[in-house]
């Protein structure tokens, strides 16, 4: 959560104030019993003044061989207070599993926190700065550990479920667009206890129940601010997913590592909220007090918290983020009655969770150093915000029409204008762009032509230009397998393809797999993460693995002699311009077929044929496509020959009644 907003359950007005940059040292054999009962030793900031300078620490413990996960806060204390009984209670030793994997993770209430001691698997950042108020040990190690015990069916995690409070809207998980601000994915679940005002103590049962009067303190995070206060007030508990905790004075904690897995296999409506470039903990500090945007930086902390790593900027995109973070507003508007009626997680700051909410989504939303989103689209803040005098938010309003604006497309980033064509010049030719139907890295082929014959037509001169018109038409044929499979919607981002039933939430899809068998593999078990979110639900977790034993059958055997990946290519010559100015291509592909390997469709043929779910078929199939451009130039005496190129990037092709298909642009340039 950011520094400004951090404050649940703390001290809000001394959240501006906050100047402290915390170093911990973290114990030897960290990933240890006895590593975990050794109590963590602060400097430069004072644990006992929990609302501005406190860390914490969280561990989530994972029997690969059971699926069984516990959760365990390291006790901090401050470097010169280490007498047990006196400055702090001795740690309780948790009793870890054969073969356990243990990632941690941390969080402060501090401007920054630095990792000293024992770092050989933690991550602090880059080699250009900290992440801010996080940090994490092994916790890649954990969640691939994770994954893998939820892809054999050891680890059930919980569905999230449907707001009881008669709102009928799906409950929110951390990665969902509608409750991130501008560090998602931040801070942790611990809590300590902070007795007679000196001693520190985990906030065990025994402790909770033999200190009564002690004070328990907390770290601000947006997991937190789920578990305990959205979640409640939208009537979704029933969804929280929470471990066992010898730690907790309930015995049972959510937790980070928790939350994460929880947003991984149920992913929200408007797709996933991932780390963006533009988040303030993946900056790096630049000249004269500017910020630089960083990839590795970026992808360093996705990595800690089992985020997929985004292959590229664009993947992480700030624009992206922000377009979809609108999102945000929208859903506090809409529960604006709901939030008043509920608690402010920081009194001081505002006066109910709406004002709250409303007032951590305008200072996210807002300029650098918080995501920058109104500098992004040109616009105001989108909420108004009133306070009394002592600076508490009592009332806000919410441009929701901006919002929704800016979701619809309607209000585009600066700089940038509506378009369904593009214009680049004749005589670069590079590689074109791609569309992708799926919002995870799933199979990188082509389903293009094999062949292709070239039409001009005829070349019209006049005294100060030359237009010239190309057609190319490419048939292809392919040989594909067919997987039939249930999947979550959201999974694939964009349109729904087709729904089974009156389940809404539910698709039946047809996987066209062409680069086989190895690309396939990888599909197989994307599909079965698909399948495993929505267990319970509509099939069961047997059926899951049977679909996933099937798709991997095909995979091992499948003929690897897919069709190789072509392009359909126009080319023409035209005179090169006698200014600077480049001859230029213009027009649109005709023919959205694609390509697709699927049928029935116009212009397509196949044999394919539907199957029922989790069953899989052979079949090959062929699609005729044709693009259509036109180039031209200023006039000059010279000659410049250039390329306008169409490249159909498929990834998957799915099968699905042809008023419900994606709509996917095709994007070239010449």
């Amino acid at each position: 959560m950011s520094l400004s907003l951090f404050g649940l359950l703390a001290l809000v007005s001394a959240v501006m104030a906050q100047t402290q940059n915390c170093v911990l040292e973290v114990p030897p054999n960290p990933l240890t019993a006895q590593g975990l009962a050794t109590p963590y030793k602060m400097s430069g900031c004072d644990q006992t003044q929990f609302a501005t300078e406190a860390c914490f620490v969280e561990a989530a413990i994972l029997d690969p061989a059971t699926g069984a996960i516990q959760i365990y806060n390291p006790l901090i204390i401050n470097q010169n207070s280490t007498r047990a009984g006196f400055d702090f209670i001795t740690p309780i030793v948790p009793t870890l599993p054969d073969n356990a994997v243990v990632g941690i993770f941390f969080g402060s209430n501090a401007v920054t926190l630095t990792l000293t001691g024992d770092t050989s698997t933690c991550v602090n950042g880059d080699a250009n700065g900290v992440f801010g108020q996080f940090a994490y040990c092994n916790t890649p190690a954990f969640f691939s550990a994770a994954f893998s015990a939820v892809s054999s069916g050891l680890i059930k995690i919980p569905p999230p479920g449907t707001s009881t409070k008669g709102t009928a809207q799906a409950c929110p998980v951390t990665r969902d667009f509608r409750m991130v601000d501008m560090d998602q994915s931040d801070n942790v679940d611990s809590t300590y206890l902070l007795i007679n005002g000196h001693i520190l103590a985990q906030n065990t049962p025994a402790n909770a129940k033999k200190y009564s009067n002690a004070t328990e303190f907390n770290n601000g995070s947006d997991n937190l601010l789920l578990n305990a206060f959205l979640s409640p007030t939208l009537g979704c508990t029933a969804g929280t997913f929470e471990a066992p905790c010898i730690t907790c004075a309930s015995g049972s904690s959510a937790a980070m590592a928790l939350n994460e897995l929880q947003s991984q296999f149920f992913v929200p409506t408007r797709g996933p909220a991932l780390v963006p470039l533009n988040d303030d903990f993946t900056v790096d500090a630049g000249n004269n007090g500017t910020v630089e945007q960083s990839l590795i930086k970026t992808n360093l902390y996705r990595a800690g918290v089992g985020q997929p790593q985004a292959a590229d900027a664009a993947n992480a995109s700030s624009v992206t983020y922000c377009t979809r973070y609108a999102a945000s507003g929208i859903f506090i508007a809409l529960n604006e009655e709901l939030f008043t009626d509920a608690t402010s997680p920081a009194p001081a700051a505002s006066n109910n969770l709406f004002t709250f909410m409303a007032n951590r989504f305008a200072t996210s939303f807002g300029p650098v150093p918080a995501l920058g989103c109104q500098t992004i689209f040109g616009i105001d803040s989108p909420v108004n915000q009133t306070t009394d005098g002592n600076g508490v938010v009592i009332a806000a309003t919410i441009n929701t029409q901006v919002l929704q604006d800016i979701l619809d497309g309607k209000i585009l980033p600066l700089g940038q204008t509506s378009t369904s064509t593009s214009t680049t010049s004749v005589n670069t030719v590079s590689s074109t762009s791609s569309v992708s139907l799926s919002t995870s890295t799933l199979l990188n082929v082509n389903v293009d032509s094999t062949t292709s014959s070239l039409s001009t037509s005829t070349t019209t001169t006049s005294a100060l230009s030359t237009t010239t018109s190309i057609s190319s038409t490419s048939t292809t044929t392919v040989l594909v397998e067919v997987v039939s499979f249930f999947i979550f919607v959201l999974n694939l981002g964009g349109v729904t393809p087709g729904v089974t039933g009156s389940i809404g939430s539910f698709v039946v899809l047809e996987e066209i797999f062409v680069d086989l068998p190895g690309a396939a593999s990888a599909a197989c078990k994307h599909q079965f993460n698909s399948c495993a979110s929505l267990a319970g639900s509509a099939f069961s977790g047997t059926d899951c693995l049977n679909q996933l034993n099937s798709c991997n059958g095909v995979a091992s055997t499948a003929s690897p002699t897919a069709s190789t990946p072509g392009t359909t290519t126009a080319t023409a010559t035209v005179p090169a311009t006698t200014s600077s100015s480049p001859a230029i291509a213009t027009g649109a592909p005709q023919n959205n077929n694609n390509a697709d390997a699927i049928a029935p469709a116009t212009d397509a043929s196949a044999n394919c044929p539907a199957v029922p779910p989790l069953t899989v078929s052979s079949c090959t199939a062929s699609a005729t496509s044709t693009v259509t451009v036109t180039v031209s130039a200023g006039s000059g005496v010279a000659s410049a020959t250039g390329s306008a190129h169409r490249h159909i990037h498929s990834h998957l092709r799915h099968r699905a009644a042809e008023a419900l298909k994606p709509t996917i642009q095709p994007h070239w340039r010449a």
